[in-house]
Parts: C-alpha cells; structure tokens; sequence
C-alpha cells in the first residue's frame, strides 16, 4: 500500500487471500502471511520499474473499525460461552497474550485447541484436558504454566493436577 496520513489506509497495490483454518492459531497466520507478505512485495517492486504498473486502488473506509489492545481481563475464559467461541478464543490470542484460565491457584495459559463432542458444567474437568463449555466442551492440546515454556497437553498433565473445575 501506498503512505497516507491516518493508519493503514493508502491505496492498495497489490493483495493476496489466504484462507483461515479450523485449527490455525494467530501465530500459524501470522507466519503464513509474513512469507506471503515477503513474495508479494518483491513482485510489487519488480512490477514499479515496468510498462505494465497496474494503479493503486483505493481502500474502501465503510467497515473499517479500529483494533484497541486486548486488555488482559478480556483474554480470561468464560466457561459459561460456547465451546466454538472459547475454541476462536484461544486460537486467536495465541501465543500472545494468551487465552487463560485459573487452573486451582495457578494461571494457565491455553495456546491451542479444538472443539469436542462432550457436555457438562460450564468449567468443569471431564476427563484428561478436557473442559466443558456453555455448550459442547473444548480439548486443550497444548498450554503454558506460569514461568514455563509451552508444552502439549500431556505435558502439562504430566505435571499438573487439574481441579474438578477451571475458573
């Protein structure tokens, strides 16, 4: 894009599209992007100094909205949402800053995750790292105890009792 004034908001010259998958994590798209980002820049410089320079194309202002930063507070897990929300919730903020839950007296942050076929209490434990949600129930596949590097579920179960009920 070209520089304007306000905040990302000069004409286009060029876009790709990537689809986003059920399990991908920020850190997942962000990585994608940022080699997709690399290629089509190079294309953009290579087409400048040629005959066939396509012109930017203005960005549309309806719709756009600005991001504010993700408070901690908002990252904590509510159990009582639906397990697809939850699911978007701790793939969308991982790795940073985290989706977290209280696991007895320790935060736990949860880092990756996917949608299950289980029911229960908003919260509680059913069985390995599983937890249930509003509606349906969320398997955490990996995690981060406080001052620990990320580690995979079995991991953390490894070393971790869970209490009946995360909060």
């Amino acid at each position: 894009m070209q520089m304007e004034a306000g905040l990302d908001t000069g004409p286009v010259l060029a876009e790709r599209r990537t689809p986003i998958g059920a399990t991908d994590t920020t850190a997942d798209l962000h990585d994608r992007l940022a080699g997709m980002g690399a290629d089509l820049i190079l294309r953009v410089l290579d087409r400048l100094d040629g005959p066939t320079t396509q012109l930017p194309v203005p960005q549309l202002e309806s719709g756009v909205t600005y991001a504010h930063k993700i408070d901690k507070a908002e990252a904590r897990i509510d159990w009582r949402l639906p397990a697809e929300q939850i699911d978007r919730q701790i793939r969308g903020l991982s790795p940073f800053p985290g989706a977290w839950t209280m696991a007895g007296g320790e935060e736990l942050k949860l880092l990756r995750s996917q949608v299950v076929a289980r029911t229960g209490a908003p919260g509680q434990v059913l069985d390995g790292f599983t937890i249930a949600c509003g509606t349906g129930a969320v398997e955490i596949l990996s995690a981060q105890r406080e001052g620990k590097r990320p580690m995979p579920a079995s991991d953390i179960l490894r070393r971790l009792t869970l209490p009946e009920r995360l909060g």
